[in-house]
């Protein structure tokens, strides 16, 4: 049975975690779901000679005092601990059978981490339960006008296809939203490649709407399909936008028992409108 028992909120106090609160106490609200808040120090250089104890004590208390009427209707867990952020997140999520991460994307960082942030990127890359991000999360809206009518369950047909689908089906049902299954098909960018493969590409979505009918045969689906030409992060974008979804649903392969998001993930996470959750 579906369930979302345990949220994983890591907090930098920054403003857009302050957005990303009320996308976890609506969840979590909804799911009957504990919530667990982490503060990770990182070891640095002792800020304006304070004892790195003393600094931890105070970023524990902050934590508290921020966050203690946030949650007024979840059972409330609260966590500090030093050192790496993105692996004591990950290790907190084993240790305490998270089932869902729920953490903004920052603009901090260089390469795979860019516009993600290097934690955001790495507990992404590593974590085995499904991890929900967002973007321009200082702008949420109350918690009030949270919801999700409207998800896009973006496939590329792998292996982890029937796992995105059964995944968005049971959180749909959740909340009776509505679901559209979202594809890019392989493209080419420049004009004569274009006009010299058009049925070539058309062939190519022929095939990829019938392998997406057997997914959603497979995973008792049979949502609408929208299918476009080119790269997966604008494609799922724009028909995330005209769809006016609420979240999207995408994928990260298996890898010696760790979720591993594909490198087009980080760009589809970047450039998404709505908030993605990868499983």
């Amino acid at each position: 049975m579906f369930a979302i028992k345990k949220i994983l909120f890591p907090v930098d106090f920054s403003d857009r975690c302050q957005g990303a609160a009320r996308y976890v106490e609506a969840i979590a609200a909804r799911f009957k779901a504990e919530v667990h808040l982490l503060h990770v120090v990182e070891p640095l250089p002792e800020p304006a000679g304070i004892p790195i104890s003393e600094w931890v004590e105070s970023r524990r208390e902050s934590l508290e005092r921020q966050y203690k009427d946030e949650f007024p209707f979840v059972k409330l867990v609260q966590a500090t601990s030093l050192g790496d952020p993105a692996y004591h997140i990950i290790e907190y999520a084993n240790q305490h059978g998270i089932d869902l991460i729920m953490m903004p994307t920052h603009g901090w960082g260089p390469y795979r981490r860019f516009l993600l942030g290097s934690v955001t990127a790495k507990v992404l890359h590593d974590a085995k339960c499904p991890v929900w991000t967002g973007v321009h999360l200082e702008q949420a809206p109350p918690i009030e006008e949270i919801a999700f009518r409207k998800l896009v369950a973006a496939v590329d047909l792998g292996a982890h296809s029937g796992a995105i689908l059964s995944w968005t089906k049971a959180f749909a049902e959740e909340y009776g939203g509505e679901v559209v299954v979202a594809h890019a098909v392989p493209g080419f960018d420049t004009k004569p490649e274009i006009d010299m493969d058009q049925e070539f590409s058309s062939e190519l979505a022929r095939r990829a709407k019938e392998e997406l009918a057997k997914v959603q045969a497979g995973s008792g689906t049979a949502w609408p399909m929208e299918l476009a030409s080119g790269d997966p992060a604008h494609v799922l974008g724009s028909i995330a936008k005209q769809f006016g979804a609420d979240l999207m649903v995408i994928g990260r392969s298996e890898l010696h028992g760790l979720g591993r998001l594909r490198a087009s993930g980080y760009s589809i996470i970047r450039n998404a409108p709505c908030p993605v959750i990868s499983v």
